[in-house]
């Protein structure tokens, strides 16, 4: 591959990881976004914790938690899961939630946790992103300091230059 294709890739492989990596900030503007609505338009209930589960992080830092809620809508029962990030009930503790009217399994908290586990997959694709961007830079920095540069001839020797000027002294 000649110099500019690689060039354009080494570009186009930072602007891909770019747009990557922008992807898991908008997901979660969009998911603030949706939990407020939801909050103002959803259906008031109250949800039970019927089981809280936690599994190791395996080859990450910290564990991963999650809360299995159970809730009654229009006479029927419902179960679903919440995601522990900032709040982690006990089992038997009861939260407030609205319910989405067009999913009954679409829910947002009072302290503002959406159902399921939402943004996960835009997170590993961010991180992707990242890495992606930063071997896009790495190497477009590594080609532009692999291109030859033109050779410089010596400067000639400069000889003295006698200024004139067309107006006499004195005036």
């Amino acid at each position: 591959m000649n110099s500019p294709r690689r060039a354009v890739a080494a570009a186009l492989l930072a602007v891909a990881g770019a747009a990557l990596a922008w992807l898991p900030l908008h997901t979660q503007s969009e998911l603030d976004d949706w939990a407020a609505e939801l909050w103002t338009t959803g259906t008031p209930a109250t949800a039970t914790v019927r089981d809280r589960i936690t599994r190791e992080g395996g080859n990450r830092s910290s564990d991963d938690t999650t809360m299995y809620v159970r809730y009654e809508l229009d006479g029927r029962l419902h179960e679903a899961e919440v995601a522990c990030f900032e709040v982690c009930l006990p089992v038997g503790a009861t939260v407030p939630i609205r319910v989405s009217a067009a999913d009954p399994a679409d829910f947002v908290t009072d302290f503002g946790q959406l159902s399921g586990h939402r943004g996960e997959t835009q997170g590993v694709l961010g991180v992707i992103g990242l890495f992606l961007l930063i071997a896009g830079i790495s190497w477009s920095v590594k080609l532009v300091r692999a291109r030859p540069r033109p050779r410089r001839r010596p400067a000639a020797p400069q000889r003295p230059v006698a200024l004139r000027s067309k107006h006499k002294p004195g005036r």
